[in-house]
């Protein structure tokens, strides 16, 4: 069996699948199998996965009818027979040696999950990689605190991650919804022993304009304010006080910025309702949140204060 099972969703991304591909047919860690999960693609990307199984054993196609990001991966999880399992985005691409730090630092620091950097960008780009990887080990909730910190470390994506497969035993990525990483990446963290993060940037993220989180808006935006309701509900059964204090923090600008957002775009129905809801259980809360500086609670403040005279 392999050590890693790398699985790829693939829908309408025939102009970009083969670089996404051939990036991993290239990694210098050899012993995987690449799970493409044909998700009821209409355009050519089916037969170009077909093509590649046929050229590379280490290649396992799943054809399927369309059920979204989530459904897709879940398809991928359920037949991957590697130790650990890494997840990549069909139109973006990886560095040759990602899995191969990612691998070696779980194994080194007995790590759970194994993260690196990643890089947003519009093309093929050469990266000055750092002169030394640097390697820094959370626990659980000092890793999920990471997730909220605006340093070099933590990111709610699951792509620049590699993760050990039994815990997807227990948690599963929630279908139908978008921002998808919000909802199950915290919980990985909290089930995991420790969390091991390095300065080495190897998943490079490629912006697109036709992606789903630059698509037109609609109430499935809506999604990432129930992605932190969710993970706070979660926080508190679990008594991760400290992590709760960090999501709020986040929380509260989430719900501002999604305030404004269905506002603009004229919805008053119950997903706009939501929202105000929200944001009143914290409205008070923020203010005694010694996570956040007093210039962000002014922010928040301000804020709110343009939404309610607009």
């Amino acid at each position: 069996m392999p050590e890693i099972s790398i699985i790829v969703p693939v829908y309408k991304v025939e102009e970009y699948l083969p670089r996404c591909i051939d990036s991993i047919l290239a990694q210098t860690f050899t012993d995987f199998e690449l799970i493409l999960v044909d998700d009821g693609s209409p355009d050519n990307c089916g037969k170009i996965c077909d093509e590649y199984a046929q050229k590379d054993d280490r290649i396992v196609v799943i054809h399927k009818n369309n059920g979204g990001l989530s459904d897709a991966r879940n398809a991928g999880i359920d037949v991957a027979t590697g130790e650990y399992i890494g997840f990549i985005d069909s139109d973006d691409w990886i560095d040759p040696n990602m899995y191969y730090v990612l691998h070696n630092n779980a194994i080194k620091n007995m790590a759970d999950i194994s993260e690196c950097l990643f890089m947003q960008c519009s093309d093929n780009i050469v990266v000055k990689q750092p002169n030394k990887i640097i390697e820094k080990v959370f626990s659980k909730e000092n890793a999920i605190i990471e997730l909220y910190n605006n340093d070099n470390y933590g990111s709610i994506i699951v792509c620049n991650k590699l993760f050990k497969k039994e815990l997807f035993d227990i948690l599963k990525f929630p279908v139908g919804r978008i921002n998808e990483d919000q909802f199950v990446t915290p919980k990985l963290f909290y089930h995991s022993n420790c969390v091991v993060f390095c300065n080495y940037i190897g998943y490079y993220y490629f912006r697109r304009q036709s992606s789903i989180m630059n698509s037109e808006f609609s109430a499935k935006r809506l999604d990432a304010v129930y992605a932190y309701k969710e993970t706070r509900k979660f926080f508190i059964e679990h008594n991760l006080k400290q992590a709760l204090k960090y999501n709020d923090a986040t929380y509260c600008f989430v719900l501002l910025k999604y305030w404004k957002l269905f506002k603009e775009n004229n919805y008053i129905r119950n997903e706009y309702a939501v929202i105000i809801e929200e944001y009143r259980k914290l409205k008070f809360k923020f203010l005694s949140n010694d996570v956040l500086s007093i210039k962000e609670k002014i922010v928040l403040l301000y804020k709110r204060f343009l939404l309610l005279i607009g």
